[in-house]
């Protein structure tokens, strides 16, 4: 797969990704490098984890306060995951690589003070809990229930402004689903920051939160390389919308089913309506 990858795509495709191409060639054979970029003279991250022994839950320390995982999480697991979120896929902006396209956060593009911040696909909500303290209010959207006992221990210090909400972001509202319109009740002056990570179902949740999103102040950072045109795709239902917009740095390469030619896709799309 490299090998073609670095050796045999067009020349128009290949001038495009030229960087990204001769990074490949620096890769061994039995490696996939989702991101085709080397690390930079940083060095890896300190981190600490522990056990919380009345929640009988592990956590990783992030800005001194403890990050939970779930339940039965060792925490090897923990750490890894947290070391890979931070390090290899630059999720808050300052991974070890040189471009981080996976990057939730660039430059100028990131949660101001107030803001509502709202983490679709959250996890262990790790982009929500490194802006927890400025945020205005916070709205964690995790469709699988196991996470649940983590967010409300990583969150309890924030739980005045905190809103959990086990169901999946739809067009529908049901017991398992919810509409973003559905779910979020903030005053008409609130600035908003959205966070969207989910699989491949992003295009269903802007399209049904077509009105919300036009009649908000909204900065929306979110995933655009789950599905082959899924870049194309958003950027032209956003800027229908009314969002200037523009990409995380680089290009990713992910480990899905349906990856085809050329390949390389965006990892986010930063976009923004004032």
């Amino acid at each position: 797969m490299l090998r073609s990858l670095a050796q045999g795509l067009p020349d128009r495709v290949a001038c495009e990704y030229m960087q990204e191409i001769e990074n490949l060639k620096a890769f061994s054979p039995g490696e996939y490098p989702v991101f085709p970029y080397p690390y930079s003279d940083r060095g890896p991250v300190t981190v600490e984890t522990g056990f919380d022994r009345k929640r009988r839950l592990p956590y990783v320390l992030h800005k001194g306060r403890p990050l939970f995982g779930k339940k039965g999480q060792s925490l090897r697991d923990v750490e890894w995951y947290y070391r890979w979120y931070v390090e290899n896929e630059g999720l808050l902006g300052s991974g070890r690589r040189i471009k981080t396209p996976h990057s939730y956060v660039n430059g100028d593009f990131r949660v101001e003070d107030g803001d509502v911040v709202v983490d679709i696909g959250c996890s262990d909500a790790l982009f929500a809990f490194d802006n927890a303290e400025i945020a205005g209010k916070i709205y964690l959207f995790e469709s699988c229930k196991q996470w649940r006992p983590a967010l409300e221990a990583s969150f309890e210090p924030f739980r005045e402004k905190t809103h959990i909400i086990s169901r999946l972001v739809s067009n529908k509202t049901s017991k398992r689903e919810i509409r973003l319109c559905d779910a979020i009740n903030e005053p008409d002056s609130s600035h908003y920051f959205i966070k969207m990570d989910i699989e491949g179902g992003e295009r269903t949740v802007i399209a049904s939160s077509a009105d919300f999103l036009r009649r908000n102040k909204v900065k929306l950072s979110c995933c655009v390389y789950h599905r082959q045109d899924d870049a194309e795709a958003i950027s032209a239902m956003l800027r229908e919308m009314g969002f200037s917009f523009r990409y995380s740095e680089g290009y990713m390469l992910p480990l899905l089913n349906d990856i085809v030619y050329p390949y390389f896709r965006h990892g986010v799309i930063y976009a923004r309506n004032f």
